[in-house]
């Protein structure tokens, strides 16, 4: 089990015993306590020459138990045979050093850490931003978007709260959770995508699984890849196919499915800068626009939904085809 973990936490396992490993990691504490546990020594003894000391030292302890029990013999009846001898000494020694490493880490993080402010990130009008989290999961926001999260409490929590949207690509380790007006997210180790604005809410899975609650109704969806959850009228989370590889946004591409034209347009706003003065239907749209041409954009969203637009400066004119 020791290498399996180690092949998990270091991305070397096949996606079908990844995702196996990921289910029993959420259902089994004890596993889940055994995970972080060896995900602290893989972080600690990163550094081969740190490794390869603790290794040499741990060797020297565990011959020295080795030899220390040998000399001491149980006293048993003499029709009964000593069991050989199971306790792993040098895996007990390395776990003692990981845990002095872990005080000392915990010292200083009491020392600095506590004085550490929340950390908020925005992506401004028009632009993305790329983050990178204490555990190196990255974060990457579309335009109009604010994260946040506690740097201090980060290796009790990995926890950010997200309004707007935001594509993740967690690291492999403890429960990462996404927070939204709307809902939540929870993952071990995947990529996924979080779209919340308006009491609109979608979340579309690309690689491993994801569970996603609504606030609304403490309703629940397990997504795994190629599969999107979106939050219905009727407060119900419905799970639907994703085919894309990556969403269409992090490309230079909005895409939309049924959505309400007057939150495409909204959309289009954060995109380009500008202030859109919608007057007609606000009728569901499919379909999407690009990001690097103000009068495509329009034409791909007016253009099948029979509306006619007028720019005049940061602001644009939507009305209906006279």
């Amino acid at each position: 089990m020791q290498d399996t973990i180690e092949k998990y936490l270091t991305g070397q396992l096949a996606e079908p015993e990844r995702a196996a490993m990921e289910k029993n990691i959420v259902e089994n504490p004890a596993l889940r306590e055994e995970v972080e546990l060896q995900r602290l020594l893989l972080d600690e003894f990163a550094d081969p020459r740190r490794l390869e000391l603790l290794e040499m030292m741990a060797d020297i302890s565990n011959n020295f138990e080795m030899k220390n029990a040998a000399a001491k013999p149980a006293q048993l009846p003499e029709n009964v045979q000593p069991a050989p001898l199971r306790v792993s000494y040098r895996r007990r020694f390395l776990l003692l050093a990981a845990a002095c490493f872990v005080g000392l880490s915990a010292a200083v993080w009491l020392f600095f850490g506590q004085n550490q402010p929340e950390t908020n990130v925005l992506a401004g009008i028009g632009e993305r931003k790329q983050i990178t989290l204490p555990d190196g999961s990255t974060a990457t926001l579309n335009a109009g978007s604010a994260l946040r999260f506690s740097p201090k409490n980060w290796a009790g929590r990995r926890e950010v709260f997200l309004d707007g949207e935001a594509f993740f690509v967690v690291k492999p380790g403890s429960i990462f959770k996404v927070n939204v007006p709307d809902g939540s997210v929870e993952v071990l180790g995947t990529e996924f995508d979080v779209f919340s604005r308006n009491e609109q809410f979608r979340v579309a899975c690309f690689t491993g699984k994801v569970q996603v609650k609504s606030v609304q109704n403490q309703s629940t969806a397990i997504l795994e890849a190629n599969q999107k959850a979106v939050l219905t009228a009727e407060n119900v989370l419905a799970v639907l196919p994703n085919d894309s590889e990556k969403p269409g946004w992090m490309n230079g591409v909005s895409n939309f499915a049924a959505i309400p034209v007057a939150e495409v347009l909204a959309e289009m706003e954060r995109q380009f800068g500008i202030s859109v003065q919608f007057s007609g239907e606000n009728r569901p749209f499919s379909g999407s626009f690009v990001h690097d041409n103000l009068d495509d954009a329009l034409r791909m969203v007016c253009a099948p939904m029979g509306l006619e637009w007028k720019i005049e400066g940061k602001t644009v004119q939507v009305f209906l085809k006279k």
